[in-house]
Order: C-alpha cells, then sequence, then structure tokens
C-alpha cells in the first residue's frame, strides 16, 4: 500500500542550505559573499549553463510515495518503512480509498 505525502515547506533557498554546497572561507577578503555557489557553467564551449545544475530555488513542498508495510485492520495500526516529512509529533491523515 502505497501513502502520499507532502514535505514541510521551507521557501526560497540558497545553494548551501538547499544542495549541501560547502562555503568560503570567511577570512581574507570573503566578506558578504561566503554563501555563494561560485562558477555555473564552462567556457566559450558549450557557453551555456548545463540542464540539472544545483542552483538556489524552492526547497521542499514536494509529494513523496512512503511504502506501508503491513497493516493491521483490528487496531488500525500502520507500520511504515521510511521516515515521515514533517515536524515531530505532527499527524499523518490516511485516506484509504
Amino acid at each position: 500500500m502505497l501513502i502520499k505525502t507532502i514535505s514541510k515547506g521551507k521557501g526560497f533557498q540558497g545553494v548551501v542550505k538547499r544542495w549541501n554546497f560547502r562555503t568560503k572561507d570567511k577570512s581574507h577578503g570573503c566578506s558578504v559573499s561566503y554563501r555563494t555557489m561560485g562558477s555555473t557553467g564552462q567556457c566559450q564551449d558549450p557557453g551555456r549553463v548545463m540542464k540539472g545544475k544545483k542552483m538556489p530555488g524552492r526547497m521542499g513542498n514536494k509529494i513523496f510515495s512512503i511504502y506501508v508495510n503491513f497493516f493491521i485492520r483490528k487496531n488500525n495500526y500502520f507500520f511504515i518503512k521510511k521516515i515521515l516529512p514533517g515536524k515531530k509529533n505532527d499527524f499523518l491523515i490516511v485516506n484509504i480509498i
């Protein structure tokens, strides 16, 4: 059985939080731009940014499918294989169709 869940939205995030990029050193004149991503493409050939480049953008608020291992109908208990999205002590609403 599959359950569809939505992860918690985090808004527009930079590359350090979104893709776990390393930051630059804070010393030696790098005052403001130590959390930037650096260069994005090559030189003249191919002369563009490749598709799928990890860049800043919206993070979270995506739909995930979670597989339920087994289900006990008598007590309505679920045993779930993955970690659930959301906060601690959050409720998961399941609609069985």
